[in-house]
């Protein structure tokens, strides 16, 4: 009859309604989750990121006022960024960098050889410095002033540029009858012979004569020996051969060789051991 079918229709519509209600709710909170995880995840990027500011826009512990200054300082320093790369990306499209290999084959021949330059650690031959002697102090010296001398001297002789504090020891010492010596030139004289320090030389696959082949280099280190130097303080053997130096090929053949002999370099008087450095 017609009452049973309109209670029965009334209890499908009470199902349908329910139904519909828990799937929003349902959904609703899924949508909530994830919401929450997008925060989270956000907060916590904020938090640990080293982009200078993040941090302290999501800081609890700050007023809402100076986290919404550091937003605003945020977003104005990130506008300023985008724009300055985009006009260097503009810039780099206007005039892109190319790089072009002319040849595959260039000859090694037309590549100037590197400089070399040889600096052993003691550089002051005191055979040398004791024949020199004479020759600064002529009418003699006291004793004092000549131990001074070879102080300076062997502290000269194994240090380089910077390291003056080496030198403290002169500040409570008289040293004016030691201030006519060109301590330059005197270094220059004492410095190991070219022919005792160097030898067995070979150079675009020929055996040279070292002293040939290598010039006087005034460095931070003292006189060392320099090969294929442009500011060499010596002039060089051959003013006739091209300058700079250039090797016929590549490898061990044609490039140079020399053996170096620091055992020849004569020690300081009164050298032991112990006192020896590398």
């Amino acid at each position: 009859d017609m009452k049973s079918d309109r209670r029965k229709l009334r209890k499908l519509m009470r199902v349908v309604r329910n139904g519909v209600t828990r799937i929003k709710f349902r959904g609703n909170k899924s949508q909530g989750k994830q919401f929450n995880t997008i925060i989270q995840t956000l907060n916590y990027f904020c938090t640990h990121t080293t982009i200078h500011g993040l941090r302290h826009i999501v800081n609890p512990e700050l007023h809402v006022i100076e986290r919404f200054l550091w937003l605003i300082v945020f977003v104005i320093s990130s506008t300023i960024a985008s724009n300055m790369i985009y006009s260097l990306a503009l810039r780099f499209q206007d005039a892109p960098t190319v790089i072009d290999i002319e040849s595959m084959h260039y000859g090694t021949l037309y590549l100037p050889f590197p400089s070399v330059t040889l600096c052993p650690n003691d550089r002051v031959d005191w055979n040398r410095a004791l024949e020199l002697e004479p020759k600064i102090f002529p009418n003699g010296t006291d004793k004092t002033s000549l131990e001074t001398f070879r102080k300076i001297l062997g502290k000269l002789s194994m240090m380089s540029f910077g390291d003056f504090d080496e030198l403290d020891f002169l500040k409570n010492q008289n040293v004016h009858s030691l201030a006519g010596i060109n301590i330059t030139q005197v270094l220059y004289e004492v410095m190991p012979r070219c022919d005792q320090l160097l030898s067995s030389c070979w150079w675009r696959n020929a055996d040279r004569n070292c002293c040939d082949i290598f010039q006087v280099q005034k460095t931070e280190y003292g006189f060392c020996y320099s090969f294929n130097s442009e500011v060499a303080q010596t002039p060089p053997t051959d003013p006739t051969e091209s300058r700079p130096r250039r090797a016929s090929g590549y490898g061990d053949w044609t490039g140079v060789k020399v053996t170096i002999h620091l055992g020849n370099i004569t020690k300081p008087p009164n050298f032991s051991e112990s006192n020896a450095s590398m």
